[in-house]
């Protein structure tokens, strides 16, 4: 029986020109400090016609999109990687850091999540983008380090992941410290499964 099929070359280039036109948008609420830019101004910036962009974005906003969903796919990859004997909270570090590790946290970038956090249409664009990685984490910690899975809350494990490396991230988006990145996001994360994870085994004495 054959695997999944992956995608095709015209939907791998979609999802480029999708990212491309998103890292154009970025940039333009960024400098502007707010999204009034028109969808003729980032389609003209991008090099697209405002009918190619709607038919990519079916609203302005969604051109946030590509961004976090490029992020999860990162996290998804790393936590698929990941060896058998690794540090469980190591991995999930490393994948909600995967985006950040692969193109560095610049000035820019948090102007643009302040600017995320204060626009609801698209701060609700940033959380729904959880899924996909919430859904990976999970399954990492349930097949790999031990949790076990209650049926009444099935995706738990994951979300409080997804909690505890949102608050890290709305520190940083709020007061800058890219250096100490690693380290908070372990420690929300290790307080976020205290309870879940099985113990380390103890060296045995003779």
């Amino acid at each position: 029986m054959s695997g999944a099929r992956g995608p095709t070359l015209t939907e791998r280039r979609a999802a480029d020109l999708r990212l491309e036109v998103a890292r154009v948008a970025m940039r333009i609420f960024t400098e502007d400090d707010a999204v009034t830019a028109t969808v003729e101004r980032i389609a003209a910036e991008a090099g697209i016609s405002a009918r190619t962009f709607h038919r990519h974005f079916p609203a302005k906003e969604d051109v946030v999109v590509p961004l976090f969903r490029y992020s999860a796919e990162l996290g998804v990859a790393v936590l698929r990687a990941a060896a058998p004997d690794a540090d469980p909270v190591s991995v999930l570090v490393d994948a909600v850091l995967a985006q950040p590790r692969q193109t560095g946290l610049t000035e820019a970038d948090r102007r643009f999540m302040q600017l995320i956090r204060r626009t609801p249409e698209l701060r609700r664009r940033w959380l729904e983008l959880d899924h996909d990685l919430c859904q990976a984490m999970t399954d990492f910690l349930v097949t790999r380090a031990g949790v076990v899975r209650d049926p009444d809350l099935p995706q738990l494990p994951g979300r409080l992941v997804a909690g505890a490396a949102r608050y890290v991230t709305e520190q940083w988006i709020t007061s800058s410290f890219p250096d100490a990145m690693d380290s908070r996001m372990r420690t929300a994360i290790t307080i976020a499964l205290a309870g879940l994870l099985p113990p380390a085994p103890t060296a045995s004495r003779r």
